[in-house]
């Protein structure tokens, strides 16, 4: 693919296909952002059986000509209580600065 574009094969079998018979409407839309990053993962396992993902990207969001630095940090349990979740994030945050963000990246752009 040369760049950023729409793939309306991704919309069959959806309810946009009774919205727009002819695709006149597809091919009016246009991206309103872009991101690019890079992501890394881990997953972070305790002997209880429990199981986090940790997820780092970095890298940019791009909106209206402005850019912005991407760099995100993402837990999420995949096996287990919470508290291990929120007991990760409170070792990771006693030796890294980070703060909580809940607005998601198509949000933030």
């Amino acid at each position: 693919m040369a760049g950023p574009a729409l793939a309306s094969q991704a919309l069959q079998a959806t309810p946009w296909t009774g919205i727009d018979l002819d695709g006149r409407l597809f091919a009016t839309l246009t991206p309103c952002f872009a991101t690019s990053f890079e992501r890394t993962r881990w997953v972070v396992r305790q002997r209880d059986g429990s199981a986090v993902e940790v997820a780092l990207d970095r890298g940019h969001i791009t909106a209206g000509g402005h850019r912005l630095a991407l760099c995100e940090l993402e837990l999420e349990l995949l096996a287990g209580s919470p508290e291990v979740l929120f007991a990760l994030a409170g070792q990771i945050a006693e030796r890294l600065a980070v703060l909580p963000l809940s607005a998601s990246k198509s949000e933030r752009a």
